[in-house]
């Protein structure tokens, strides 16, 4: 059978599966699990294990303190790129006005296309959870050096590189309204409880989610 026409299945597990390889909960195993899941230095270690395991010539026993070495130095190397990233959307970001942090950005990017792009990505993935506006402008500046990037030279990271900072402005966008709704739900509350007139018994972002289910079941239909 040739690699074109094997038939793949799904790529995620079933959830019987995934249980069935579990240790049982509340387990010594279970705790040591769940670390591991949640570290990446030790997730990171657990699959350099399972590739060595699956490298190692019969007989020899895998060398698994190298896969801690090496997960560890990954993750200090990772730390280093994203405090790099970060200083520098942060001098981006100091410059006056959207029109002049563009130009800035396509001058660097014209020079090291797929570095400013990867480090605008970077910056804006841990600004986020903190500060959705700020990331959703440093996406914008991501994908404006992607476009920079030559195709040629950079056929496939030049489209996911662009694709990553749509993906995350529409992120920051949903997070911004997000809050927007919040806010405003709050004053409802506030302003009921200061006033004594009963609160409108549908919230603004109920009514929101109800009118985008109405548009898309007539979208259906």
């Amino acid at each position: 059978m040739t690699k074109t026409s094997r038939r793949t299945g799904p790529h995620r597990p079933t959830l019987g599966q995934i249980a069935r390889i579990l240790p049982e909960a509340g387990s010594r195993e279970a705790r040591l699990l769940i670390h591991v899941l949640k570290c990446d230095i030790c997730t990171d270690a657990a699959l350099s294990i399972l590739e060595i395991g699956n490298r190692r010539p019969k007989g020899k026993t895998p060398n698994y303190d190298s896969a801690f070495a090496a997960a560890a130095t990954k993750a200090s190397w990772l730390f280093e790129r994203r405090i790099r990233a970060v200083a520098f959307a942060e001098e981006l970001l100091k410059i006056t006005g959207p029109e002049a942090r563009r130009r800035r950005t396509l001058e660097l990017a014209r020079v090291e296309p797929w570095s400013v792009t990867v480090s605008l990505l970077d910056a804006a993935t841990l600004l986020l959870e903190t500060d959705p506006h700020r990331a959703g402008e440093l996406a914008k500046l991501a994908a404006a050096a992607a476009e920079e990037m030559s195709p040629e030279d950079h056929p496939a990271d030049r489209v996911g590189l662009f694709a990553e900072a749509h993906r995350l402005l529409g992120e920051s966008l949903y997070r911004l309204q997000e809050q927007v709704e919040e806010e405003v739900d709050q004053a409802e509350r506030q302003f009921a409880e200061l006033s004594g007139i009963e609160r409108y018994p549908f919230s603004t972002r109920s009514i929101r989610r109800r009118r985008s289910l109405e548009r898309r079941e007539g979208f259906d239909a």
